[in-house]
């Protein structure tokens, strides 16, 4: 073993100091500050009551050769260039406290959390902690609230007892001028009661915490697997370390910095269009394409583990068909996966299987990629309808590429996920229903809502495609009517969830549905401000609505609508797997 880690206490303050001037640093790994003003007073009063706040981990270094890349606590105006001569411990665990101590006595210029843009300055009331009332005797208030006077040493100061935090970092000056100011107003019983009093200011910074400090055995060589699994056991108070960042820590040694190839990666297609993505939890999907593209395990353990080599040409890789795979998955065409809004892509954790796919085809002959585009069709469709990535996705995403990789060579070697499709959607006796989901969350209500877009569902009103129009999911028999109307049910479940089932759900813009209102099928069906006559079966086809169901509207008879509905739906789900050949052998039947 080549760290070696040895427990001390140290006093918190020098821990701070050290902070402050960049001799004690933090990992580019580590999260930033998200602690809020409350957060920070309520671990200034700990400390002020001299409380236990917990251990910390830190880690020595040689400031010239860092094992990761540094940075400097948050709101320090030291360059991270600079850190690299002068740091020689990084903070592994304690990073929100010994920030927030040093935003408290540094205050440095910027917000905390939820604060906007105002800084906060934090301040104790000496008087109230002097009498023991150290609860009450820590506050804060935003610095465009502070008057002048109460940050200055002064007159207002000494009257009120009232001090910014930052004047307790030269607590001997401040209270040598205060010793001054009462000698002039000859209050020499306050002066005396004064010397015992700021004592126990001196208490404070005398605090000390236990540290447990890891070094190398003097190699220079830490063993990171180690330290990342400390961490991971200490970092309780704080935030928990993902692959993401375990895996910049590992790399950044090998001159690969993680944080610059995600920074590249945020001028992508994915990136730019695709919504809000966060680091930790999209940086471990693109972390799984490449281990699928690798052809290694992709578990957790695994990714910390990838190998440096050629690692930045397999990250543009794996972007390259993340890419590919938002085009695809956005895509309104026959061959696209209609994902119209972030909202109603079924699982993001498919990515990385669909864009390792997309690039194995690409190893394929013409004639192979055809049939592999064909496949992956059939695949991304199946998983979605058997809800197969709702179970252990790590093991279904390396089991799907496995098996689909070697189905693209050998049409014989059949997927697992194939053979769930035919028992649990395209066989007869499939028991397949729909009428239960009625939660938006839910991969097959969300799926519709995609096959909705690829059909090409319209507006009622405007007769507009959704490339055109926003269109947003409604209710198609209106929910104040059901309630009114629809008060028992031969079908089956509750009222609630047949009344908002993804069976009476469709895309229509929302002037639309305030047009409906709780107007009956039966009344909006013939109003020519709602929908064309001449063009309404034509626009009610495009949802999925076919004869039977639109004479089930007309009629406003509601059960009968979801039960044509919805094997209007099932008939398309199940014409996306038309041509994908039966299995050998399911449950006693043969292949034909």
């Amino acid at each position: 073993m080549a760290t070696n880690t040895t427990p001390s206490n140290q006093k918190l303050f020098d821990l701070v100091k050290d902070a402050s001037e960049g001799k004690l640093a933090l990992p580019q790994f580590q999260r930033s500050f998200v602690w809020s003003p409350g957060d920070v007073q309520e671990l200034l009063v700990s400390v002020f009551n001299q409380y236990f706040i917990g251990s910390l981990l830190v880690m020595t270094i040689d400031p010239s050769n860092p094992p990761f890349s540094v940075r400097p606590v948050e709101g320090s105006d030291i360059r991270d260039a600079t850190l690299r001569g002068i740091s020689y411990r990084l903070l592994l665990d304690g990073q929100q406290r010994i920030t927030s101590l040093y935003y408290a006595f540094y205050a440095p210029n910027i917000p905390l959390k939820g604060r906007a843009k105002n800084p906060t300055r934090f301040f104790v009331d000496l008087k109230k902690f002097f009498e023991g009332d150290v609860d009450n005797a820590i506050f804060y208030k935003p610095k465009n609230k502070c008057k002048q006077d109460e940050l200055e040493v002064g007159d207002w100061q000494f009257q009120n007892l009232k001090v910014p935090l930052t004047e307790l970092l030269d607590w001997s000056g401040w209270s040598g001028k205060y010793s001054v100011w009462l000698s002039k107003k000859n209050a020499h019983q306050k002066l005396a009661e004064w010397t015992t009093d700021s004592r126990k200011v001196d208490s404070v910074f005398n605090y000390e915490t236990p540290v447990l400090t890891l070094s190398s055995d003097g190699s220079g060589n830490y063993q990171l697997e180690e330290i990342c699994t400390i961490f991971e056991k200490l970092n309780s108070t704080g935030v928990t370390l993902t692959v993401f960042d375990l895996l910049t820590a590992r790399l950044y040694p090998k001159g690969i910095h993680l944080d610059e190839l995600w920074n590249e990666a945020e001028e992508s297609e994915i990136f730019s269009q695709f919504g809000r993505i966060d680091k930790s939890s999209f940086g471990k999907l693109i972390l799984r394409c490449i281990g699928l593209m690798r052809g290694v395990e992709i578990k957790s353990k695994a990714l910390i583990n990838l190998s440096h080599e050629n690692f930045k040409c397999d990250w543009r890789r794996a972007i390259r068909y993340f890419d590919e795979a938002y085009t695809r998955l956005t895509s309104l065409q026959d061959d696209g996966f209609g994902v119209f809004d972030q909202k109603w892509l079924p699982y993001t954790t498919m990515i990385p299987v669909l864009a390792a796919l997309l690039a194995r085809r690409d190893s394929l002959d013409d004639f192979k990629k055809a049939q592999a585009i064909q496949a992956i069709q059939w695949w991304y469709w199946g998983a979605v309808f058997t809800g197969r990535f709702t179970g252990p996705v790590e093991t279904f995403t390396q089991r799907d590429y496995n098996d689909l990789t070697k189905y693209f060579e050998d049409n014989e070697q059949y997927p697992e996920v194939f053979r769930e499709v035919h028992s649990g959607i395209l066989r007869d006796e499939a028991d397949f229903s729909l009428l239960q989901v009625a939660r938006s969350g839910n991969t097959l209500y969300k799926a519709i809502m995609c096959l909705l877009a690829l059909n090409d569902a319209r507006d009622f009103r405007k007769n507009e495609s959704i490339t055109f129009s926003r269109l947003e999911d409604h209710h198609i028999f209106p929910r104040s009517w059901l309630r009114k109307n629809h008060t028992e049910t031969n079908l089956g479940g509750s009222l609630t969830v047949l009344h908002n089932t993804i069976v009476n759900r469709t895309l229509i813009s929302a002037e639309t549905n305030r047009a409906i209102s709780s107007k009956s099928p039966v009344d909006y069906l013939h109003d020519d401000n709602i929908i064309a006559q001449d063009k309404a079966r034509e626009i009610l086809q495009r949802h999925f609505i076919d004869d039977a169901g639109f004479q089930a509207l007309d009629q406003n008879d509601y059960e009968q609508f979801l039960l044509q509905r919805q094997s209007a739906i099932l008939t398309k789900i199940k014409s996306l797997f038309h041509g994908m050949p039966r299995p050998r052998e399911i449950g006693g039947f043969k292949r034909d």
